[in-house]
């Protein structure tokens, strides 16, 4: 089988544009719902590095906005094998981050996803809301039991990407809560932690037997960085020269 294929930069930017027009989107709307004005848009990861999104991202947003690289801190140099600036991986541009004072986010609404009715279908719950910063916080919702005969309430925690394209999130995990048959609520308590750790633990409020929280752990939420807000220096007077 000959697996050669000559493929076109035309053909390959025509494949790639529906994505980068969704991430455009998807960029802008989340922007929109911080209320405030980037002083700069960062791009990291290999993709940034294709021409065709380099492009596209500077003509939506301004070429001064954008910016896909900055200057890499010496101790966090790679050799030549290795890497040496955000736009060749997204692990490593998150590090970079980090180092230059960047306050982690939630990258993903996270919630819990809710029963609903037969037309309206299953609906979801935001607990944490994307772009919100992550600071150890610990939230405790009541929720409804929809059926407590088993003497067992279920959570189901999930994130959801884009409340369009995703509206009932993605199950990340089902957490059993131990209640009394007579349980109508229940309460749950959501506690995220810098490394992006959720823990999910609840309780009754008859039975007040308290979930096992050795099991009840989520690692790798999805966490983004927020860089510090950027000042541009003040212009110095022609005359002061």
């Amino acid at each position: 089988m000959d697996l050669d294929c000559e493929v076109r930069v035309e053909q390959f930017e025509e494949w790639l544009r529906p994505h980068v027009d969704r991430a455009i989107s998807t960029v802008r709307r989340v922007v929109g719902q911080t209320k405030t004005s980037p002083s700069r848009l960062l791009l990291s990861g290999g993709t940034c590095n294709i021409p065709c999104v380099r492009t596209r991202f500077e003509a939506e947003f301004g070429p001064d906005l954008v910016i896909f690289d900055f200057a890499v801190p010496y101790e966090m140099q790679m050799d030549s094998r290795g890497m040496a600036d955000v736009g060749n991986a997204t692990a490593l541009g998150a590090a970079l981050l980090a180092i230059h004072g960047a306050e982690p986010v939630f990258a993903r609404d996270l919630g819990v996803r809710l029963a609903g009715n037969a037309d309206d279908g299953d609906g979801f719950y935001t607990v944490f809301r994307a772009g919100s910063p992550v600071r150890g916080q610990k939230i405790t919702v009541p929720f409804f039991v929809t059926s407590a005969e088993n003497g067992v309430a279920r959570v189901l925690v999930a994130d959801r990407l884009d409340p369009v394209f995703h509206p009932r999130g993605r199950l990340l995990r089902v957490i059993p809560i131990p209640i009394d048959r007579n349980e109508m609520w229940v309460d749950v308590h959501f506690a995220v932690d810098s490394l992006g750790t959720l823990r999910v633990e609840g309780s009754g409020r008859i039975a007040r037997v308290e979930s096992r929280g050795d099991g009840d752990a989520i690692h790798g939420v999805n966490l983004g960085y927020r860089l510090p807000s950027y000042r541009r220096p003040p212009e110095v007077p022609v005359d002061a020269i």
